[in-house]
This record gives structure tokens, C-alpha cells and sequence, in this order.
């Protein structure tokens, strides 16, 4: 068997070019330089009927002709100066984008026969961008190649979208980069949908005539002035004229007369209002809107979306076979075979699925076990639980409290009719113990669950946790929200439950037969992760690390960004609590004022649990670690304390396949690829559909690379709110649900109580 990775190396070495130099400079004040430079590129290559166009950082654009019409762009003046050969070594950015060019010239005139479509069509939908779409799509059956077009009545289109990321070595050899997506597209404009009297207010919709792939927006309004009419917004120009001024004639030549007459939309953007001819706009159409509009279409697509590895891999080798030689680069071409691990610079590596432990330093392997030999550590009080509910949902919130109940102190459940029990746990697994509080709450009235909520913790009888059925759907008036942020601001943490879940748990008639237990399991973590409990701890990870540390940073609401507390782990993964620092920032960096706050509550809470200060800690940062990393060692320095700093990705990692013979199989989880610089990680064993791994990066410390790989590998086990492993580390994976959970904690003060989950 042999590794492989969704990276293809060119058969050849690069060579230098000679292209045509544009030098940028700022006129006037300009707000942002960059996005400015952005501009130039674009209008540079648009007018000149999409020439090739490279911007090489902000002083510099480049072209393989010398191109005549000059846009004239608000803030930059674009000088030409002149033919010049430019080394490959300090220009790969415009190599990478002249294959990114040139892959695009190629596909742009492939065809293919369309089963579904019963003609010739145009294989690949070409916009000269790094994202290549695909309407007709390769099919799994293995012994020949039919392509169809996969639509549904409404002209609902499924696309496969070949993202290619071309990067060149110090040697000139180029490597592409390809990973596979999936989009929905109509084949319906925004101007075919009004021509059906459809409603388009309100619609996300996507600009079609633009090589910006931030061109989304939401529809506004429709003017009662046609695309034909003068504009104000325009200087005085109607959208007609505009594209015809701008040298984009071609795209309005051909309207009739009926075209001219449609409306002008109004769309707000990410910053400002734009007014668009409806013809070039398209609603977007996401998976979950794509559900809503046509849920058999949604799932009779799910074959193709979620691709196994072996019919992903036969994609990526057709699409190199139509991308073939590249004639203008002296036949250069990605192989295929050129993708295997030692080719590309990597070695591998397999970490065996950890032990766990539980209460007495018992060791298991399946958590389910963890029911028959008891918590790794228990609350040290009885949870006294209140419980609250929707307005006709008595009898039902209390029969599923009383299962729930029952299960943790005698762990048992018993029948509907009363007539049978089953253990399904230890006894006393947790201390529960009913209030006797229950409250009853209208749906749809956030300012009577407000009242509601306050006036639960004026109760004159005490708990620790409250028990509260929800409806099903999050919308406007589901009271999770109100609910969660008011209980976290008296610290008390809560457990919700919605209603499917409760009639599932009622539904116990046949107790062999019981998916109710499987509600029940997950409740009980839920309530012993919230009170401070833990259910399974690692057997030890080998190695000096006394600490692990999370860090994040979120962005609850707009503009304002909350570090997310570290979460901190000892060397068996044992929550030692967290912290939420009650100042928020604008930025992404974490100020050295919270670092401050943060870590200093770190070492006094280690130092509170073991009597002594940490020695070595590592921190896990979700992301980018972007900190200054002076202040770190300037820190722990001072405190004689051994650290490492470690990026840990959800984005940007390449996927990867296992071949076995001529078949091409999912890595399992705890493979990993490293070439000692960063290291892709599998942490989840995926059914349906391929792997993504995470990618690990050292910033800084000595702990070697395959020993952070294993220790993440691990942490990724140990989610304690559910049987369900997390694709992430629990240090970042905890950090992140924080940041986004950020008004349902409490602030400004440490925690066991996980009311995150």
C-alpha cells in the first residue's frame, strides 16, 4: 500500500518568460491601496478582452502582450515600463497564475457528450479563475467514462468545481494543487425569474459578469427605472451605456428591445449598493436552501457530493487528462503518478487509537463502557436539577425526567406498562436529584422568557442545573438563546432538550429495542460535563507536557471579537477549567494584555490543583498564531517555564488516499503525512465520502513534530459532552465553541462547568 496526496508534480522544470511590466503607484488618498490594486488587475485584463493579467505584490502587474486599452482606476495610476524576463525564483506568484491562465485557455474548448442532455456540450464552464466548473460529471461506474448533467425539473444544476492551486519549488518545478467541491447553480438569471412573476426580494444572488469572487450580495429592491434609463448613481449613464463605455459591449449588443425594458435591481453588498441588470445576476443556492426548494433533488444528489476516495481520485486523473500539455510552457503536464508521498517530499505515519480511563483508573476502549464502570470523575454534590418546559408539554418533560432520573440512580429504565426494567448502567452512576421546580413557558413571546427566566433563579428552593425542553426548530421563537445568556449571568448551567428528543425517550414499549437509551446517554454526559464532571479520562500521553492550552479568537457579533478562553488540560486530557476574559478586541491578534490575563490564570489554577507550577505547556491555536512571539518566551522565560506553540487548521490541508493495488481507499484516523515543516492529520474514520485532515504546523518549542501530531491525535478523543469524537483537537475545538457560545458563559471568572455544550 502506498500513500498518495491530491498533489500533482509537472513532468519538467519551468523556464523563464519574458511579459510586459505595469507599474502601480498610489494617486490621492486612497482607503485601501490593495483592494485599489485589485481593481487595476481586473480592469486591465476585462478591457483588453481578458488578457492574461498577474499582479505581482502592489507595485507590479504583468502581461504576455503589450496591452493597449489603459483603464483608468480611481487611486492608481498604471505606468507601462516596458518588456523585461522575469526569474522564476522571485516571480512564482505569476508563473502559478500564468498556469492557472493557461489551464483555463485549455478546458475552455473541451466537449463531451452529455447523456442526460443527449448532445455535445461544453465540457467545462470557464470563468479564468482558480475555481473550474464542471457541469457534465463523471459517473462512479467503473469500467467507462459517461458524463451527465445532473439537474433537477426547476433548472437546478449541480456543478463539480476542480479548485486548482498551482505553487512552483526553488528548482522551477510546478505542482498543482486540486481539491474537488460541489455548487448549485440555477440555469435561471434573476431576470428569468421576475419574467415568471417570482418573488426576488430578499434573494442572495450572485453577479455573474465579474472575475470577483466576492460579488454576492442581497436584492434590495426593484427600481421602476429600466436598464435603459439614466442614472443618477451612474454619473448619468443607464446600465446599458455603462457596459458599452467600459469596452463590455458585448455583453448587452445583443439584448431585444423586451431585454431593454427590464428593471433596474437594487442590491446591498458587503459595504455599499450596487444597481444590476437582472440578466447578470443569479440566485445563490446553498445546500440547506437547496433542501428547502427540493429535498428529493437534495438527496438523490448525495452519491456524487460525498465521493469515495476511489471515485475522487478517477475525477482528479480525468480532469489532468484534459488538462494534458501545456504547449505554450514547453509540454509541461501534471502526472498522475506523480502524486505518491515520495515524490512529493513526505513520510507517514500511523497512531493507534488511545486508551481511555474511568472511575478507579479502570481502562476501556469503547466509551459506551464507561455506563457499566462509572465516571473518571464525578461531582462532588448531588446536581439538583429544576426543570422547565412549553406550555402542554407536562406529562411528557416529566416521564423523560423520570427515565433520565431513574438511569443515572438505579440504571435501570423501565417499560411503559411498568411490567419490565433493564440495566442499562451502574447504580449511582450520577447524583440527581429532582427540585420538585418545574415552570411552564409560552412559545413566542422573547419578553416572557425573559420574565420566565429571571424568575426561575428567584426560586426559594436551590439547584445547579436546569433541565428545559425546547421546540425542535431554531428560529425567533425558540427561547434557547434568551434562556442560556440570562441562567450563565447567575452561573447556572443548563441542559436542553427538544421536544423529538423527549417523545423518543417516552417511546420505551420495547426495551431491547429502546433508541431512547441512546438520548438518555447523551443527556447524562450533558449534565455531568455542566456540573463539572468528567467521563473518561487518556491513560497518559508519553511525553513532558504538563498542560495543553486552547486558544481562539471569535466573532459573536459584528466587528467585536472575543479571545476565547484557554481551555487547559492536564497530561491525561483532564479539563482543569477555562476562562472567558471579559475584554473584547477588534482584531484577530490576542492583545498582549489578555495573553497576560489568560495565562496568568492558567498557571495559578495549575498551581492551585497540583501545588506546584507547570513545566512545560503547549498551546494549541486555532488558526493563525499571528501573537507576537517575543511576548511568549519574554513570559515564559521569566517564569522558567518550557513552551510550544502549535497552528492547528480546519482549513488548507490536502486530502490524501491510501492506494492498495489499482484501488484508492480513505486513510483511516490516525494517519498522518509530515514532510518536518507541517503534517496533515486524519483524526475521524469517514463512511460516506472522503476524509479532510487537519493541518498542524510548529511556530514554536522543541517537542518534535510526530509527538504534537500524537498528542492532537489523541485530544481529538476525548469530546466529553457526547459519544461523538470532534474532527478537532478538544483544546481548539472547546476554545472555538466558546468563542462562539461567548454570551451563554460566564465572564471574567474560571470553570469546570462546561456550559458551552
Amino acid at each position: 500500500m502506498s500513500f498518495h496526496l491530491e498533489i500533482f508534480k509537472s513532468n519538467i522544470q519551468l523556464k523563464e518568460q519574458k511579459f510586459h511590466e505595469y507599474t502601480l503607484s498610489g494617486v490621492g488618498s486612497v482607503d485601501n491601496f490593495y483592494e485599489a490594486v485589485g481593481k487595476a488587475q481586473y480592469a486591465l485584463s476585462s478591457q483588453n478582452k481578458f488578457e492574461f493579467v498577474s499582479r505581482m505584490g502592489d507595485m507590479y502587474l504583468y502581461s504576455l502582450k503589450k496591452l493597449e486599452n489603459m483603464p483608468e482606476i480611481k487611486g492608481v495610476k498604471i505606468e507601462y515600463t516596458g518588456c523585461k524576463s522575469l526569474d522564476i525564483k522571485n516571480h512564482k506568484e505569476v508563473y502559478s497564475n500564468l498556469i492557472v491562465y493557461y489551464i483555463n485557455k485549455i478546458l475552455k474548448n473541451k466537449k463531451i457528450y452529455d447523456k442526460t442532455e443527449e448532445k455535445e456540450v461544453e465540457k467545462y464552464k470557464i470563468k479564468f479563475r482558480k475555481s473550474i466548473l464542471n457541469p457534465v460529471i463523471l459517473q462512479k461506474e467503473e469500467n467507462k467514462k459517461i458524463y451527465t448533467s445532473i439537474v433537477n425539473r426547476d433548472g437546478i444544476r449541480v456543478y463539480r468545481v476542480f479548485d486548482i492551486m498551482p505553487f512552483i519549488d526553488d528548482h522551477g518545478y510546478a505542482y498543482l494543487r486540486c481539491d474537488i467541491n460541489h455548487i448549485f447553480e440555477s440555469d435561471k438569471t434573476i431576470y428569468d425569474m421576475m419574467k415568471e412573476n417570482k418573488n426576488v426580494i430578499g434573494l442572495k444572488v450572485d453577479y455573474l459578469w465579474t472575475n470577483n469572487t466576492n460579488s454576492t450580495g442581497i436584492i434590495e429592491g426593484i427600481l421602476d427605472k429600466t436598464i435603459s434609463d439614466k442614472l443618477s448613481e451612474l454619473k448619468g449613464q443607464s446600465l446599458i451605456d455603462y457596459f458599452i463605455n467600459n469596452k463590455q459591449g458585448y455583453r448587452v449588443n445583443k439584448f431585444t428591445e423586451e431585454d431593454k425594458k427590464a428593471n433596474v435591481i437594487k442590491v446591498k453588498g458587503h459595504k455599499n449598493t450596487f444597481y444590476f441588470i437582472p440578466h447578470s445576476l443569479k440566485q445563490v443556492i446553498d445546500r440547506e436552501s437547496l433542501k428547502s426548494i427540493d429535498s428529493k433533488f437534495s438527496s438523490d444528489i448525495e452519491k456524487y457530493i460525498k465521493m469515495d476516495m476511489n471515485y475522487r481520485m478517477r475525477s482528479l486523473s480525468d480532469f489532468l487528462d484534459d488538462i494534458g500539455e501545456i504547449k505554450e510552457l514547453e509540454n509541461l503536464r501534471f502526472d498522475f503518478n506523480l502524486n505518491s508521498i515520495d515524490k512529493l517530499g513526505f513520510k507517514q505515519g500511523k497512531i493507534d487509537k488511545p486508551c481511555f480511563l474511568v472511575s478507579n483508573g479502570k481502562v476501556i476502549k469503547n466509551k459506551k463502557e464507561v455506563f457499566c464502570k462509572g465516571y473518571y470523575l464525578k461531582p462532588n454534590n448531588k446536581i439538583r436539577v429544576a426543570i422547565m418546559c412549553p406550555e402542554g408539554y407536562v406529562e411528557e418533560s416529566k416521564n423523560a425526567l423520570s427515565k433520565i432520573l431513574s438511569f443515572n440512580k438505579n440504571g435501570y429504565i423501565v417499560s411503559n406498562d411498568k411490567t419490565e426494567q433493564k440495566n442499562f448502567a451502574i447504580k449511582s452512576l450520577l447524583d440527581l436529584e429532582y427540585t420538585g421546580i418545574f415552570c411552564k413557558y409560552k412559545l413566542g413571546d422573547i419578553t416572557e422568557y425573559k420574565r420566565i427566566a429571571g424568575n426561575l433563579i428567584k426560586s426559594e428552593k436551590e439547584f445547579d442545573l436546569v433541565l428545559c425542553v425546547i421546540p425542535n426548530k431554531s428560529d425567533e421563537s425558540n427561547p434557547y438563546s434568551e434562556f442560556k445568556k440570562i441562567w450563565a449571568k447567575h452561573n447556572i448551567p443548563s441542559q436542553m432538550i427538544c421536544i423529538d428528543s423527549l417523545k423518543i425517550i417516552n417511546n420505551c414499549k420495547d426495551l431491547n429495542n429502546y433508541n431512547g437509551i441512546y438520548y438518555i446517554y447523551e443527556i447524562s454526559l450533558g449534565i455531568l460535563a455542566k456540573s463539572g464532571g468528567v467521563p473518561w479520562g487518556l491513560k497518559e500521553i508519553n511525553s513532558d507536557v504538563d498542560c495543553f492550552v486552547g486558544l481562539d479568537v471569535g466573532n459573536p457579533y459584528k466587528g467585536i471579537r472575543y479571545p476565547s478562553s484557554s481551555v487547559v488540560f492536564d497530561k491525561n486530557g483532564t479539563l482543569i477549567n477555562y476562562f472567558k476574559p471579559e475584554i473584547p478586541q477588534t482584531g484577530e491578534i490576542i492583545v498582549e494584555g489578555i495573553l497576560q490575563e489568560i495565562f496568568d490564570e492558567i498557571i495559578l489554577s495549575y498551581d492551585r490543583k497540583f501545588k506546584q507550577k507547570p513545566k512545560h505547556i503547549v498551546i494549541h491555536r486555532d488558526g493563525f498564531a499571528r501573537e507576537n512571539i517575543n511576548w511568549y518566551i519574554n513570559y515564559f522565560s521569566q517564569k522558567n517555564i518550557k513552551f510550544d506553540i502549535v497552528e492547528v487548521k480546519k482549513q488548507g490541508a490536502v486530502k490524501f488516499a491510501i492506494k492498495d493495488k489499482e484501488i484508492f481507499k480513505n486513510p483511516e484516523a490516525g494517519c498522518y503525512l509530515t514532510n518536518g515543516k507541517y503534517a496533515y492529520l486524519i483524526t475521524n474514520d469517514i463512511k460516506i465520502g472522503s476524509p479532510r485532515p487537519l493541518k498542524i504546523e510548529k511556530v514554536y518549542g522543541d517537542t518534535s513534530l510526530d509527538d504534537i501530531v500524537k498528542q492532537i491525535f489523541y485530544l481529538s478523543e476525548l469530546h466529553v459532552g457526547s459519544f461523538k469524537k470532534t474532527r478537532l483537537p478538544i483544546t481548539t475545538e472547546y476554545a472555538d465553541r466558546i468563542s462562539k457560545n461567548i454570551m451563554y458563559i460566564p465572564s471574567g471568572c474560571l470553570s469546570e462547568k462546561l456550559f458551552f455544550l
